[in-house]
């Protein structure tokens, strides 16, 4: 998944609106279709036509591009003029200018990867041509400094903390340009954008980690400021669903909390605190649907439980995904102990419950898949039998000799019964049956657990 694709969302109108037009029950109206990046120009050939209500648009249209503000009646000038006058520079040149409607706190870092929701109109339309709220629930994706927004938009965004709400005026300059973007964008159109953030994620920390010395990385403060960006990026992929990027970075916050040296219990816990989250997203990122390695959960858990096995073992979220992947691997008895360790610690959780409900109804049609797959396994070797036989020189006669000794020891002790193991392949099998009966003895062959397991009882 491309990082920046979640970015490519928004609605842009072909021809502006009024207000009186959308005051019936439905009006039409033409949308750009999605483009390359936000700023693109449209490609008019296949703008495609969509119909939306009044109450769609009603929260989103503001009159101030119009000059509808009571207050401001007497005030001479154009809207946008009326809307500089409120403004603050952000600019030297007074090229964007600024008004918060809801201060934020935490101040946007370099390089970092913003969610935020925007509106953008222009003068006289009080319906914006652009707006990522109509498109879409969620905040759209934006990572500053990557060139993928027009200038203004950018020094808009950087001058913003998270959860900021601000309206800005953007000059043609650092616009559209004289141009602008017809049919859309008159040419020489000042913007009004009003901005809002939710949340920032600090991804500038993650250049620098490239090239700092070896001797850098061995210092805690660096490295665990680079891991906790690492661990924050790797967040933001998979909220995303770009698991592949998700893992990368957790690995590469791990990697840096390890080869760091640490001076003082504090640090310890610092580094076990983030190293131990790290390990928990890693059980989550295996068990997704189209990246399951249910092995490389167990690994990850098997880490945090060594790494920190007091807190490990107050975490649900860590017993149920390991309860997931050992049910991935038919480990259907370590997978109960799981789901109700996870239990014990979150009651109440649904989805804990849920697997907790369905794991032996998954036990049964598995045992019963084998079954019949057994059925036809055993048929095959008795048509086969013959042929098995001139097999059996494929195994190794030191191999042949061990396991005839200790089925002969077997043969002549009082044991009623014993394992012989896992782990043989089907010749082996064959004639490791074929050698228990020429010794009088029962074989059997069963799933335990997912794995086939060979009995060998008196008869």
């Amino acid at each position: 998944m491309e990082e920046e694709k979640d970015f490519e969302s928004f609605v842009k109108l072909k021809d502006g609106l009024s207000l009186m037009s959308l005051m019936g029950k439905g009006s039409e109206f033409t949308l750009a279709e999605e483009e390359e990046n936000l700023w693109a120009d449209s490609d008019v050939d296949k703008q495609v036509d969509t119909l939306y209500e009044f109450e769609d648009f009603e929260k989103h249209i503001n009159l101030d591009c119009i000059q509808c503000d009571p207050s401001d009646v007497n005030v001479a000038g154009s809207p946008f003029e009326i809307i500089s006058a409120k403004m603050k520079d952000v600019t030297p040149d007074g090229k964007v200018k600024k008004k918060i409607l809801r201060s934020g706190s935490n101040r946007i870092p370099d390089g970092a990867v913003v969610y935020l929701h925007y509106n953008k109109y222009l003068e006289m339309q009080e319906v914006p041509f652009d707006s990522s709220y109509l498109q879409r629930k969620d905040p759209v994706r934006f990572q500053v400094g990557r060139g993928s927004a027009y200038a203004g938009f950018e020094i808009a965004v950087c001058s913003m903390c998270v959860g900021e709400k601000a309206q800005f005026l953007i000059h043609p300059d650092l616009a559209y340009g004289k141009l602008g973007a017809p049919p859309r964008i008159p040419p020489e159109a000042t913007i009004l954008a009003v901005i809002e953030v939710f949340k920032a994620v600090d991804c500038g920390q993650i250049r620098e980690e490239e090239s700092i010395s070896v001797n850098d990385r061995k210092d805690f403060g660096r490295a665990y400021k680079l891991a906790k960006s690492a661990h924050e990026r790797a967040n933001d992929f998979f909220s995303t669903r770009n698991v592949p990027g998700a893992v990368e970075y957790y690995r590469r916050a791990e990697n840096l909390l390890l080869n760091c040296s640490v001076k003082s219990d504090e640090e310890e816990e610092k580094m076990k605190y983030l190293l131990l989250k790290i390990y928990v997203n890693l059980t989550v990122c295996f068990n997704t649907e189209k990246f399951k390695h249910p092995e490389k959960v167990c690994i990850a858990a098997k880490k945090a439980i060594e790494l920190d096995p007091q807190n490990a073992f107050k975490n649900a979220k860590l017993f149920y995904h390991r309860g997931l992947a050992n049910q991935g691997l038919c480990n259907f008895k370590l997978a109960s102990k799981d789901f109700n360790r996870a239990l014990k610690l979150e009651p109440n959780n649904e989805a804990i419950n849920k697997a907790i409900r369905t794991l032996d109804e998954k036990q049964k049609a598995y045992h019963e898949y084998e079954k019949e797959m057994g059925k036809k396994f055993l048929a095959f070797k008795d048509d086969k039998e013959m042929d098995d036989k001139e097999n059996f020189n494929e195994i190794g006669e030191e191999c042949r000799s061990e396991v005839t000794k200790i089925l002969q020891n077997f043969a002549n002790d009082t044991a009623a019964s014993f394992q012989l193991g896992t782990g043989f392949t089907f010749v082996e099998r064959s004639w490791i049956k074929h050698e228990t009966e020429r010794l009088g003895l029962v074989y059997q062959d069963s799933i335990v657990d997912g794995k086939r397991q060979i009995s060998i009882k008196k008869a």
